[in-house]
């Protein structure tokens, strides 16, 4: 027996309860061929291939993971100054986007990596910031993975991210919530795998916020003492299902496959 209605329905359900996710690279080489080599795939599961390759263009074309248009959004790019390190000003693009990777250049960072290349801001020894912000989300809870290293260098330095809610404009990410990523020093530490801030050889950033209707999402990051620039390499902003939702399709779908099994059930509408 089938039941085309239920199974659209559901169907339906599945799609919303999805993984719905935008993948940015920020340096100018695509990752052809390294396209699932990431924080966000590792820890999801994703399979999706399409990366929106930006350098420092700020861009209102994007596309989701799955390569469908994500309409209504927008990614502008900003930097801090000498006079104002943590106010990120969207007038005020990055230095550079540059391949890196002239020195750390393994494990996860091979190839074509979205964690290889990517874009800074400062020259000077002054510590500088660079952030984006992304507006035009639905409301909602969003997972934020970063990649943040600068590979043209073995040092040893920190990278810290900083993430929150807001409104349209220039931000300073000052009283954000923050993470402090530590690289320790040789061409190969912290290349095996992607791993955690929090954990033993660290290597990515993950945040969690919760936007409002109307607000926007706004990230930065800071270098330290020693690695003066502020570096962006990728960024992975996914939905986080709403439990209900999540809980329903689990239902449904358990349902249904009971009713196959028996004449004469009729499976909910959930409706």
């Amino acid at each position: 027996m089938k039941f085309p209605a239920v199974s659209i329905l559901l169907l339906a359900v599945a799609a919303n309860t999805a993984l719905a996710a935008l993948l940015f690279d920020f340096g100018p080489t695509a990752p052809t061929g390294s396209e699932t080599n990431s924080p966000f795939h590792v820890a999801t599961g994703s399979t999706d291939t399409n990366w929106n390759v930006l350098g420092i263009a700020d861009s209102s074309s994007l596309v989701n993971s799955d390569g469908t248009a994500a309409t209504g959004l927008s990614l502008n790019l900003g930097a801090g100054s000498a006079a104002a390190p943590t106010l990120i000003n969207l007038a005020n693009q990055p230095d550079s986007s540059l391949a890196l990777g002239t020195v750390v250049s393994a494990g996860v960072y091979a190839g074509n990596s979205v964690g290889k290349d990517g874009i800074f801001e400062g020259t000077g020894s002054e510590v500088r910031s660079i952030g984006f912000q992304l507006s035009g989300l639905a409301a909602g809870t969003y997972d934020i993975y970063l990649t943040t290293r600068n590979t043209n260098t073995s040092a040893a330095y920190t990278m810290t991210s900083f993430a929150a809610n807001g409104t349209a404009g220039n931000f300073d990410h000052a009283s954000y919530t923050s993470r402090a990523l530590t690289y320790l020093s040789g061409a190969t530490a912290a290349t095996g795998a992607w791993v955690e801030e929090g954990n033993a050889s660290e290597n990515y950033t993950k945040f969690t916020v919760t936007l409002a209707a109307g607000e926007v999402l706004n990230v930065a990051v800071a270098g330290d003492a020693v690695q003066t620039r502020g570096f962006l390499n990728s960024a992975a902003i996914v939905a986080i299902p709403e439990p209900g939702s999540a809980t329903l399709l689990a239902f449904g779908l358990g349902t249904l496959g009971l009713c196959r099994r028996r004449r004469g059930c009729v499976p909910p509408t959930l409706l």
